[in-house]
């Protein structure tokens, strides 16, 4: 029983306890348990003492194990499935992409005629076609000539496979009987269980104290407002094209959102007023722009449109009337006798459509005679005055061995094409390699602040109508033919006063010149240069033009004609005849020749018949 022992204001409580040397003293109990955060709890009531432990009896004798009966023996496996169809295998013969012959491959395949299949070198260079025959035996594989060629090149390193998913996987042969079980061992009896000790008897619990109230929560902090929500970004009127990212048939699902694999499939959805954004990547494909559509690279270093060792007559680019190409290179090879078109405008397309910041390049390699063209006019379109030029901040190259045509820019239609600040390099071993070249009738063409190379001939008018102006001919030759300068060339001007002789030749002299200072013969001797005044250059430049004018009119029966030579010739470069009939005037634009630095020019002119007293001459001489 508990002792109470008053000490001043207090009580101090003790109770003996079972096992515990001296009293335990209650009041340090309930204040070791208190609470300090809650309210205060209620005193505990005292705890039972704890009644003895019986007893444990002893464990019974663990029975014997019975005997393992005999394990069955194993069933017989079952009959393996047949065995399905082999296609992959691997050939090291060598042979060139994009033609037909015959690898040697694995035998016992099951290859027919008339299968397709895909040999591959690597993801960038491969090709499909047909089997023709296979021979089991030996392994002799004929193919076919390609369907598709993906990349170029010489090869000796081959996988070899069916063009299309592999078929499933054979069923699996049934599996043999089980064998019986063996008959289980006896039990062994369960040993005797020993007795439970007696339990002691529990101390009597004290009564719970009262709990203390909790503390009061704090007040929750305000959320946040939440974030606007994002959104899809439509774009409209243009299409993208991603040559490591896009998806042509999720891209026509949904066109506005994915981007196309390929430009040629941006190009079969999109219509006028649409632009197709190229993203840096290389393209091998040939496109054709449709009208009013824009195709636009993200940078001419970056974004390549290419069909490299055709084996075909191929045009890289169509433009359509009103279509735009811009910021691309265009890349267009063949070692074969093909002709090879960089762009073509199509007709009506040159006075509206519009190549710019691009880098057009045509490369043949044959000797034999194709026909290479960096960017060629064919159509018909208005030959009008139009503020929009064809081509503008773009560089055309032609590289070719062809002893057919090669011309870095071509127009034979009847068109009117016009270019401004751009190089055209037109160079190779082949035979006829000219930089600009117009060769209809009713054709116009102008090219302003450019620069022009061609091996044989930098331009070339053969018909029609060629401006030029403040462009670099690098060569200055023109293949004989002039053209009219777009702003008045520098000249010469010789003339003479005082009238002309009968039958006489008369060494110029620069400016006019009484006609009594000037060295004169008669037509019946031979030209003598060192008569003649020698007229020096100072750089490269081209005769161009000629006009010449007499007064009065010249009497019926007569002529004058005006001869340019070059350097110590005897032969004149050019000659123009002036009769009664030309009313006094007579002029010359369609012959040129050129000259070096250290070129120099004589001219004369010659009477036929008896002009009469009085007369005045005047020539000029226009160069580029």
């Amino acid at each position: 029983m508990p002792t109470f022992i008053k000490t001043g204001f207090w009580e101090k409580r003790t109770i003996p306890v079972q096992g515990y040397k001296g009293e335990l003293n209650l009041d340090q109990l309930i204040a070791q348990n208190g609470s300090h955060t809650s309210g205060t709890s209620g005193t505990s009531g005292l705890q039972g003492a704890q009644g003895a432990q019986g007893v444990q009896g002893s464990q019974g004798i663990q029975g014997t194990q019975g005997i393992q009966g005999v394990n069955g023996s194993s069933g017989s496996s079952g009959s393996s499935g047949a065995a399905g169809d082999k296609y992959q295998t691997t050939s090291t013969t060598s042979f060139t992409l994009g033609t037909s012959t015959t690898l040697t491959v694995g035998t016992g395949l099951a290859y027919t005629p008339a299968q397709d299949i895909i040999i591959t070198y690597d993801v960038n260079n491969h090709q499909v076609c047909t089997v023709v025959s296979y021979n089991s035996g030996t392994g002799a594989l004929v193919i076919g000539p390609p369907v598709t060629v993906v990349g170029s090149g010489t090869y000796s390193s081959w996988t070899v496979n069916l063009d299309g998913a592999a078929g499933g996987d054979g069923s699996s042969g049934t599996s043999g009987l089980n064998g019986s079980s063996g008959t289980s061992g006896l039990q062994g009896s369960q040993g005797i269980q020993g007795l439970q000790g007696v339990a002691g008897s529990n101390g009597t619990s004290g009564t719970n104290g009262t709990n203390g109230t909790s503390g009061t929560n704090g007040t929750g902090g305000t959320s946040g407002s939440s974030g606007s929500s994002g959104y899809t970004l439509l774009t409209g009127n243009t299409l993208f094209v991603d040559a490591v990212y896009g998806n042509d048939t999720l891209a026509l699902l949904n066109p506005n959102a994915q981007p196309f694999l390929t430009i040629s499939a941006a190009l079969a959805v999109a219509t006028s007023g649409t632009n197709v954004s190229i993203h840096a990547g290389t393209y091998n494909e040939s496109i054709t722009i449709p009208s009013g559509v824009c195709v636009t690279g993200i940078s001419s270093q970056s974004v390549i449109i290419q069909k490299l060792a055709v084996v075909a007559n191929t045009t890289l680019v169509t433009m359509n009337t009103n279509s735009r190409l811009e910021n691309v290179t265009c890349n267009l090879t063949s070692s074969g006798n093909y002709n090879l078109t960089g762009v073509e405008f199509a007709t009506g397309a040159s006075i509206n459509s519009k190549i710019r910041t691009s880098v057009i390049n045509v490369t043949s390699t044959t000797t034999n005679g194709p026909t290479i063209i960096g960017v060629l006019s064919a159509g018909t379109s208005s030959t009008s005055y139009s503020s929009s030029d064809a081509i503008a901040r773009t560089t055309i190259n032609v590289i070719s061995s062809s002893t057919g045509v090669s011309k870095g820019v071509y127009i034979s239609g009847a068109n009117r094409l016009t270019i401004r600040e751009t190089s055209i390099y037109a160079r190779g071993t082949g035979s006829n390699i000219i930089g600009f070249e117009i060769n209809n009738a009713s054709a116009v063409t102008e090219i302003r602040t450019s620069s022009v190379n061609g091996v044989s001939n930098d331009v070339k008018r053969t018909l029609g109508t060629m401006l030029i102006g403040a462009t670099d001919l690098v060569n200055n030759t023109a293949g004989g033919n002039s053209f009219t300068a777009t702003q008045a060339p520098a000249s010469f001007s010789f003339g003479t006063i005082n009238g002309l002789g009968t039958n006489r030749r008369y060494y110029m002299l620069t400016g006019t010149v009484p006609v009594g200072q000037l060295e004169n013969e008669a037509t019946s001797n031979s030209y003598d240069p060192a008569k003649a005044l020698p007229v020096p250059v100072t750089q490269v430049s081209l005769i161009i033009a000629l006009t010449m004018a007499y007064q009065p009119t010249l009497p019926g029966g007569t002529s004058i004609s005006l001869n340019i030579y070059k350097n110590s010739s005897l032969t004149p470069e050019i000659t123009l005849t002036m009769l009664p009939a030309d009313g006094g005037i007579k002029r010359l634009d369609t012959q040129s020749f050129s000259l070096s630095a250290t070129d120099v020019i004589r001219v004369t002119i010659e009477t036929v018949g008896n002009l009469g007293p009085g007369g005045a001459f005047q020539a000029v001489i226009g160069y580029y």
